[in-house]
């Protein structure tokens, strides 16, 4: 059997005939009809295929989208554990500026102690120069406790020094505690803003991307259809063989033609003819 197929241009149609003779038109829509069975049994493994091989770009873009989502949620996680944590160093800060508070306060009272044990000790010195200038046996007494009293004003100045000596480097020590709570809050922050721009812009634009083309994928697969029948096979209403028209015209073209060549032919006797008869 032989069949011509024409694709008709810009369509996804085909179209298919076949020469039969009159007797054996109505054989040649019954193979058509089976072509068309043969064809459709053929295309549905192609479909299947097709279909197939989409589902599984799907699935896997499917995939992908779970991915992502579980590292948006870890993002999301490590945010609120960031926030937690800042709120935990802004806790410690508050309670680094109390105790910087308490420290301060306790910084002046120790300064006007000093100051007043200063002082003390100034007085107990000069009393005690103005029993030496005055000695006398029953000033004996009175040095000893003037010297006695010095010298418990100036153990005591040097505790208070010493103290305060350690309560600023505490304080020292709060400062730079604080400022490193600090730092480490501006720290988590940058993190935190970098997450969210992970988040909300480079992962929300991959799942859009991604479900634009799931989209995509399903659309294309939707219009994988089988083999539909447009027209049922029906015979021409003019016999295509024998072509009378044809066989006609080429028959005057061909007549004309040799009719010429006969007379040229018939011309060119009768002059070498005429030509023999000069000679002889």
């Amino acid at each position: 059997l032989k069949f011509e197929v024409v694709n008709p241009r810009n369509t996804i149609l085909i179209k298919i005939s076949s020469e039969w003779e009159r007797n054996q038109i109505a054989i040649g829509k019954k193979v058509f009809t089976q072509l068309l069975k043969e064809l459709s049994h053929d295309y549905k493994e192609v479909i299947q295929a097709k279909k197939e091989d989409i589902d599984k770009q799907i699935m896997t873009r499917q995939n992908q989208l779970a991915g992502l989502e579980m590292e948006r949620k870890d993002i999301e996680k490590q945010i609120l554990l960031g926030l937690k944590e800042i709120q935990e160093k802004k806790d410690r800060i508050i309670l680094q500026k109390t105790i910087l508070k308490n420290m301060r306060e306790r910084e002046s009272d120790l300064s006007r102690e000093i100051e007043h044990a200063k002082n003390n000790i100034k007085g107990m010195e000069q009393q005690r120069d103005a029993v030496l200038k005055g000695k006398s046996g029953e000033d004996n007494m009175s040095l000893l406790f003037y010297i006695a009293m010095v010298q418990q004003n100036v153990t005591y100045l040097n505790q208070l020094n010493n103290e305060l000596y350690f309560l600023r480097t505490k304080q020292a020590e709060a400062d730079a505690e604080r400022d490193r709570l600090n730092n480490d809050i501006a720290g988590i922050n940058t993190e935190i803003e970098r997450l969210k721009t992970r988040e909300m812009g480079e992962i929300q634009a991959e799942i859009n991307k991604i479900n634009k083309k799931i989209e995509e994928l399903n659309l294309n697969k939707n219009f994988i259809e089988d083999i539909k029948l447009i027209s049922e096979p029906k015979a021409s209403i003019s016999p295509i063989k024998p072509k009378k028209k044809l066989n006609v015209i080429l028959a005057g073209v061909v007549g004309f033609m040799i009719s010429v060549f006969i007379a040229f032919f018939a011309e060119y006797i009768r002059k070498h003819k005429q030509e023999g008869i000069v000679k002889g």
